[in-house]
């Protein structure tokens, strides 16, 4: 059901993360340290960067890569963990080239859908019109 409590505030709360996460992206996207770390945002929150491997990691294993991309990443989470966004976004790592990563970090939802949000302006809007008609 949709009116169901505690997923209409998990949604709700969803909702109040992205906003938060837009909000502090907006206040330190032109910062020394956001840049220090390359980082960039888009419109739906989510923040980029990408990590560059030396020349002679090429011909690592994929495994000893991955635990360079994770020591690249450290000072990068630390940075949003400052920011106070460690609980609210979560990273993805996708392989660009041998030597490329690139790493969004996306505000995790947990109920928050584009079928969530229909049918949260659907209720709202059947509030709203049968409101007058209580009234009356």
């Amino acid at each position: 059901m949709f009116l169901d409590n505690t997923r209409l505030l998990k949604g709700l709360r969803d909702i109040g993360n992205f906003f938060y996460v837009r909000k502090v992206i907006k206040k330190n996207i032109g910062g020394a340290e956001w840049q220090s770390h390359n980082l960039r945002a888009d419109w739906v929150s989510r923040i980029y960067t990408v990590i560059n491997l030396k020349q002679e990691d090429a011909g690592e294993m994929e495994q000893v890569r991955q635990a360079k991309i994770v020591m690249k990443l450290k000072p990068i989470n630390d940075y949003l963990r400052s920011l106070e966004l460690d609980e609210v976004i979560y990273p993805s790592v996708e392989k660009v080239n041998d030597l490329s990563y690139l790493v969004v970090y996306s505000p995790y939802f947990t109920t928050l859908t584009l079928w969530f949000l229909v049918k949260l302006l659907l209720v709202c809007g059947f509030l709203l019109i049968g409101l007058p008609i209580i009234l009356i």
